[in-house]
């Protein structure tokens, strides 16, 4: 499904189907309600991926945002362990578990010299990273800006097309990205050879 609503569609669909088991990958917690179906109709419920909080499924099977993130802002630390100040953005996926953990992870690893200067939630579009940045670039805070935090590979692949039509003399230092699809190790040298 493309969206939450579609899902809660399909969920009553599939409930009338009176299947053994589901695998569920929710979009965000507002399909709660809608699972909640499959547990009233003593369906078990594998949520996948993302968390539905407070929800009675039979298993989980998801990576560990937390670390994720904890291990993005160790790197952060280290690549810019010479830093007084460091400048950075952040690109979240939605609204789901998987963002707000890695975030939180990422937070509270960071040394204190880090300040966040936005923070935008891009349905892990590449297309709304891209937009987001440039739009982000037009103001005065990117001329300071070191870095950007993604939480995705394809919304890093977004930010770095955005940033490779800047036409200004300002250099992002560090972009992250989570996970290495072929499409981003193809392109990591032209990146890294611009300067990124």
């Amino acid at each position: 499904s493309t969206n939450a609503t579609e899902q809660a569609s399909q969920i009553e669909q599939i409930v009338s189907e009176s299947p053994d088991i589901v695998v569920l990958w929710p979009h965000d917690d507002t399909l709660k309600s809608a699972a909640q179906s499959f547990v009233d109709a003593e369906i078990p419920v594998i949520i996948y991926d993302r968390l539905l909080t407070d929800f009675d499924q039979v298993s989980e099977v998801m990576g560990d945002n937390e670390e994720i993130g904890r291990q993005t802002g160790e790197y952060f630390n280290e690549f810019f362990k010479d830093y007084e100040t460091v400048n950075y953005v952040e690109f979240m996926g939605d609204n789901s578990s998987v963002p707000m953990q890695r975030s939180n992870g990422f937070a509270e690893t960071i040394d204190d010299k880090f300040e966040r200067h936005g923070q935008w939630s891009t349905g892990w579009q590449r297309a709304e990273g891209q937009r987001i940045m440039e739009e982000f670039m037009g103001t005065d805070e990117f001329a300071n800006l070191d870095a950007i935090f993604t939480h995705d590979a394809e919304v890093a692949l977004g930010v770095l097309t955005a940033l490779e039509g800047y036409e200004g003399e300002h250099k992002v230092k560090l972009v992250s990205a989570v996970s290495e699809p072929k499409q981003l190790l193809a392109v990591i040298d032209h990146y890294a050879d611009l300067g990124i």
